[in-house]
């Protein structure tokens, strides 16, 4: 999936993503995405260098993400956790329920665990075989 501000969104088999919110000035520059990841995995690729106040937020039952304006990322959904893997750029992660506290800043080549009621795991170094791994799976771009 394309959006309009060239963000791109590729969805894992059986994965169901629901945008809230979708708004891009092109003039401007900026670009507001809320979304949410109900199942599955996604990849999500921002290309286009945005304006610093645009804001791309996805969310799961487990995780709550912001991402940066250019980014590269995977957010995989089970029953038990939300991991996101940052590619490229970087996200600011936290549970989705607003009492459980903390976050974690994700940068490049980084992974991040939230489980159900718990603060997000430290975030941790990305194999190199890990990463090729995923751009294997992802890869129709």
């Amino acid at each position: 999936m394309t959006l309009n501000d060239g963000a791109f969104l590729e969805l894992g088999n059986s994965t169901t993503v629901r945008i809230n919110q979708y708004f891009f000035d092109a003039q401007k520059r900026t670009r507001t995405v809320r979304g949410r990841v109900l199942t599955g995995s996604v990849r999500v690729v921002l290309f286009e260098e945005i304006d610093s106040g645009s804001l791309f937020y996805l969310e799961t039952e487990h995780a709550a993400l912001m991402a940066a304006r250019t980014a590269d990322f995977v957010v995989d959904v089970t029953a038990d956790e939300t991991t996101v893997t940052v590619l490229r750029g970087s996200a600011q992660i936290k549970n989705a329920l607003a009492y459980v506290i903390g976050s974690e800043r994700a940068g490049k080549n980084t992974r991040v665990v939230v489980r159900r009621k718990e603060s997000p795991h430290s975030p941790a170094a990305l194999s190199a075989e890990e990463r090729r791994t995923l751009l294997k799976k992802y890869t129709t771009y």
